[in-house]
């Protein structure tokens, strides 16, 4: 999608004129049998279709239901659906969506809306129809903006940039869509025994306290809301690099969430943290730069080995895996890191000269937390800048966006720890100086 259409489009402020389209972000995950790796993952957006014959106009959530009918998928085959819409949707299509999910019970949809679209009599009760159906619904917030515009957008490798009243406003919406959902006190939804991912009442009730995000962004998370599973088709590195039997010794292609909590908590001083992990993205690019052809998740970690020589940090793993790939400089890269520790002095020296030898794959780095236990690490972060790197440090959305696309995280909404935010606000001070440094070594100007 174009940037301006996304911005002008899903600008979630309550009172809007000329916005009459309702643009649809979609992801759609065939499920295996586990219910947890997507067998196939697809993605993209649509947009309200005029036509001059009234019979063929769409709304974007009728034709998605169009399409998605055309693939005659049989019951055993699980759909896990996710919608991030500019516009909720109107009485009529909220109908029409709440019927196909009583008829499809093999198809679970989250809903996320910027706004809600309330001109027209009996949207109320159209939102409550989808709920009742089984659809969970909540307003968009930073992190699904920001999601949205790394997935969605023609960013042009720009970063998110939230607007004006972005958080008062989804507080707002958060708010008027509770009391047009609980306003029903017979909803079926609301009388039911069973409680979502067998949560207690408790446990409900904490799920629903306000938690501060990056940057001071408060965030009001949903108890009816489940993980939408962020997670794409993730390639396995057992055909791509010689196995040995610590190097795949996760059985799954998610990290254990225990793993993801011990290793990613991004407190200034930890003991006994002496592995790296890195989850990465690969996006192979087409010829403009924009579109990617094809999209590699996954993560690796520091391999030990009893012969020195066959040691390796993540860094290097990686490296020599893409190396192994042989692209030609035609084939552009884009590559992201989100590692629990910056990398050491060594290892940034051999992705910087990676990069210097590679100038068609970009790196972009989000780090937990600075590795300043070796002499010349600051050296090391200006050399990668210096190759063309963008280094930052993870903030909440970071670690969010990590919870749900790497972690094996049980349909657990994801939990900030104690400090995340003023942690992240004092290692990013502490990452500028380093990088600030550099321009002491050129000589003053005359």
């Amino acid at each position: 999608m174009d940037r301006h259409t996304f911005i002008y489009n899903f600008k979630n402020f309550p009172f809007t004129t000329g916005r009459k389209k309702t643009y649809l972000c979609y992801e759609v995950q065939l499920m295996n049998g586990n219910f947890r790796n997507p067998q196939n993952w697809i993605k993209g957006f649509l947009y309200n279709q005029y036509h001059p014959n009234p019979q063929l106009r769409r709304h974007a959530e009728l034709w998605f239901l169009e399409w998605i009918s055309s693939w005659q998928l049989y019951p055993g085959q699980h759909l896990r659906v996710t919608w991030f819409l500019s516009w909720s949707p109107c009485p009529y299509c909220a109908q029409k969506v709440a019927s196909f999910l009583q008829r499809n019970s093999h198809v679970s949809l989250n809903i996320f809306a910027a706004r809600i679209y309330d001109r027209l009599e009996g949207y109320e009760e159209g939102l409550r129809s989808l709920y009742d159906a089984g659809a969970d619904i909540d307003i968009m917030t930073y992190g699904e903006f920001k999601y949205c515009w790394r997935a969605f957008v023609d960013n042009r490798l720009w970063p998110f940039k939230p607007w004006n009243r972005l958080d008062e406003n989804s507080e707002l919406m958060s708010g008027k869509l509770e009391c047009i959902l609980q306003s029903d006190s017979h909803s079926p939804r609301a009388s039911q025994a069973g409680r979502l991912n067998k949560e207690t009442e408790s446990e409900r009730e904490a799920l629903d306290r306000p938690t501060w995000g990056a940057a001071g962004i408060r965030r009001f998370p949903s108890s009816r809301r489940a993980d939408i599973g962020y997670t794409p088709w993730t390639a396995s590195l057992k055909e791509a690099q010689p196995q040995t039997e610590d190097t795949f010794s996760h059985s799954t292609r998610y990290m254990d969430l225990r793993t993801f909590f011990y290793n990613f908590k991004n407190f200034p001083f930890t003991t006994g943290r002496n592995k790296t992990y890195l989850c990465y993205e690969v996006q192979l690019m087409n010829g403009d730069l924009r579109v990617p052809q094809n999209w590699i998740k996954g993560f690796l970690y520091n391999q030990y080995h009893p012969n020195p020589q066959l040691r390796r940090h993540a860094e290097l793993w990686f490296l020599e895996w893409i190396s192994s790939w042989q692209l030609y400089p035609g084939q552009h890269l884009r590559v992201t890191w989100f590692l629990s520790w910056s990398p050491c002095p060594y290892c940034a020296q051999k992705v910087a000269s990676f990069l210097q030898r590679n100038s068609h794959v970009s790196l972009n780095i989000f780090a937990a937390r600075i590795y300043d236990r070796l002499e010349g690490y600051e050296e090391g972060l200006r050399s990668l800048y210096d190759a063309g790197a963008d280094i930052d440090i993870m903030t909440y959305g970071e670690f969010e966006y990590c919870w749900r696309a790497f972690v094996d995280n049980q349909l657990l909404p994801f939990k900030p720890w104690y400090r995340l935010d003023e942690y992240s606000e004092f290692t990013s001070e502490q990452l500028q100086r380093i990088l600030q440094q550099r321009v002491s070594y050129f000589p003053p100007v005359p």
